[in-house]
């Protein structure tokens, strides 16, 4: 008899052991799908444009104060521009707020507000872009652009980091330097149609003595030669 209550005993155990893993897995399941459901991504055309509404936000935000204040381009004080900068906390991050939206913060003015701001006078220029997951909850975007004449007319390349946090997306970080573009036949016609060419086609692919591809291009406007490397346009 008492040989049988030992083993209904370990049965019993073995019962709770078994329970208890299999409520832990269940569990440990439904954490990864939960986390699974918290990666929040854009697509190249989404984060480009909440990129933008962002910057939009940002802009009329700063224009609004100097409004308020009757400031022009130069006289915000320290404290103004803190005030300034401390009114976009729905838009950027810290780190952003305190880096390059401070500096535009402190040359800000009313009637020239878009050339404060390089994405907003260089989103209609891009010809390339991905974008990269990071994290759960971060995204870095690159793009491309032909030149801007508004910026010294070079090709750029611009990293914009977009972080996911209280439930939206803020601006973490937008920088840009000069690049090598290096277009394809369809990237030059992006080009040549920015340019103001209607209906864009490719002629020939020439050679410089540089050793560079120049796309010529015809169009029912005219024709314009397009330099691969720089998106810059001759006749």
């Amino acid at each position: 008899m008492l040989k049988k209550w030992k083993l209904l005993c370990l049965f019993v155990v073995i019962a709770t052991v078994l329970v208890a893993c299999n409520e832990e897995e269940n569990e440990t399941s439904s954490a990864l799908e939960e986390e699974v459901q918290e990666v929040h991504t854009l697509t190249l055309e989404e984060a480009r444009q909440t990129t933008e509404d962002l910057y939009t936000e940002i802009m009329n935000s700063m224009t609004a104060y100097m409004e308020q204040h009757e400031l022009d381009a130069g006289m915000a004080t320290e404290q103004q521009i803190d005030e300034m900068v401390g009114n976009l906390t729905l838009f950027a991050t810290a780190e952003m707020m305190n880096g390059e939206l401070r500096q535009i913060a402190a040359l800000h003015c009313i009637g020239c507000e878009p050339y404060m701001y390089v994405y907003l006078m260089n989103v209609a220029s891009f010809v390339r872009g991905e974008v990269e997951q990071v994290s759960a909850t971060e995204l870095k975007m690159t793009n491309y652009s032909h030149p801007n004449y508004m910026f010294g007319g070079l090709p750029l390349k611009h990293e914009t980091t977009l972080v996911y946090v209280d439930e939206q997306w803020k601006l973490a970080n937008d920088t840009r330097e000069e690049t090598v573009l290096n277009l394809t036949e369809e990237e030059a016609l992006i080009v040549a149609n920015n340019y103001l060419f209607e209906n864009p086609r490719v002629a020939g692919v020439e050679v410089n003595e540089a050793g560079t591809t120049i796309y010529v291009i015809e169009s029912d406007t005219g024709i314009v030669r397009i330099d691969a490397s720089t998106g810059s346009e001759s006749y």
